[in-house]
């Protein structure tokens, strides 16, 4: 038995090494931690505790695996009885890590500055989630730790002791847009008990994709198109290995696009020969059309950067171009490359962000007539046809 097993090994620590805490542990206390753990071992819908100790460090750690029916009711109590965990340790002389609720891939552990019934609301909604038929489910609190931030702000942050909330959904990998679509609509749908900020994150939105969305509540279909249609636009492109898509509204740049691409053809090339190979890849054909594609979002502003090769003089191969407002700009690293971009986006560049700047001067020998899907006012919406 884990909680057994515990007791004896502080008896060991104690036994051997009576200065290790700065407060020494009693042989009571050891029993009214182990009967703690005995007592959340017994709860329904408990199928495994696993607490550990570090005797160099006087932490303790707390992992309870659920079994796969585990019933709501029963663990909004199991949710209670985990919550305490935290001021158990404590009382003690231990310095508590977690704790961690699981449910096979799915684990919960945003417990620290919630009080017992925020708790159980968060639980409730993690299973929700967990149960529309994803791989897994991660809420945590929102720290630089556990999860890489979308650079800027950490959502809407309100003034309150509840912290910031983390959530990662890792989605099925190939289902069919259908099928997806029906998913993400069944996560939005779990009535959501809220977070004063923080940020989703979402695997598989398309093959080799990742989305990252700095605020705290789910985020929109539209804000969602934007990695299902970069992924997709991507997918087949030879060497492709992964597009990352940010969305954070607080960013002075709110779309940034990543993608890392590793085809053959560039394999031993050194700068001088970089940028002519790179123009013949699958991957600069794409990433011509997401140009245009990207300017279907009227006025938002972009940067996209595109990781390739290893260059056999050093570094690897790396092309940036962002937009801001009515300004092109591209790597001056490559100017052949950045030159071959500007002209393409001069032919597509949205109509909202000239009539948005009136000291923005359209090219001379371009209508700039606005396409359908473009909004005209708001620069954080895009209307995307391959949105999930």
């Amino acid at each position: 038995m884990v909680s057994v097993a515990f007791a004896i090994s502080l008896v060991l620590i104690l036994g051997t090494s009576g200065c290790a805490s700065a407060s020494p542990q009693t042989e009571t206390q050891v029993t009214e931690f182990d009967t703690y753990t005995a007592q959340l071992q017994a709860l329904p819908g408990v199928q495994q505790v696993d607490l550990n100790a570090s005797e160099q460090t006087s932490s303790v750690s707390l992992n309870v695996q659920l079994v796969d029916d585990v019933e709501p009711a029963a663990l909004a109590e199991i949710g209670s009885a985990v919550a305490n965990f935290i001021p158990t340790a404590e009382e003690h002389g231990y310095v508590p890590t977690g704790p961690a609720i699981r449910l096979d891939e799915s684990v919960y552990a945003y417990f620290n500055g919630l009080t017992t019934e925020q708790v159980q609301d968060q639980l409730g909604y993690w299973l929700g989630l967990v149960r529309t038929g994803v791989n897994s489910v991660q809420m945590r609190t929102y720290t630089s730790t556990n999860n890489v931030p979308a650079k800027g702000t950490v959502g809407a942050a309100k003034t309150t002791e509840q912290p910031p909330r983390y959530v990662l959904v890792d989605l099925p990998p190939d289902i069919t847009e259908e099928s997806l679509r029906s998913l993400i609509d069944g996560l939005a749908a779990i009535k959501d008990p809220g977070a004063p900020g923080g940020q989703w994150d979402f695997l598989n939105l398309a093959p080799q994709t990742k989305g990252e969305y700095a605020e705290p509540s789910f985020p929109s279909t539209t804000e969602l198109s934007y990695a299902v249609t970069a992924g997709n636009h991507f997918a087949e492109v030879d060497g492709l290995a992964n597009v990352e898509v940010i969305r954070d509204a607080g960013h002075d740049t709110p779309l940034q696009i990543r993608i890392a691409v590793f085809d053959d053809a560039m394999d031993g090339v050194g700068s001088g020969d970089a940028a002519a190979v790179f123009e013949n890849t699958e991957a600069w054909t794409h990433l011509v059309d997401l140009v245009a594609l990207l300017e279907t979002a009227g006025s938002l502003d972009y940067s996209v950067r595109v990781l390739a090769n290893p260059l056999n003089d050093g570094g690897n191969f790396q092309l940036d171009f962002s937009v801001h407002g009515c300004k092109f700009e591209a790597d001056s690293t490559w100017p052949e490359l950045a030159t071959a971009l500007n002209g393409v986006w001069e032919e597509h560049a949205a109509s909202a962000r000239f009539d948005a700047d009136p000291t923005c001067k359209k090219p001379s020998d371009k209508s700039h007539q606005a396409h359908p899907d473009e909004t005209s006012g708001d620069s954080s919406e895009a209307t995307d046809p391959q949105a999930p």
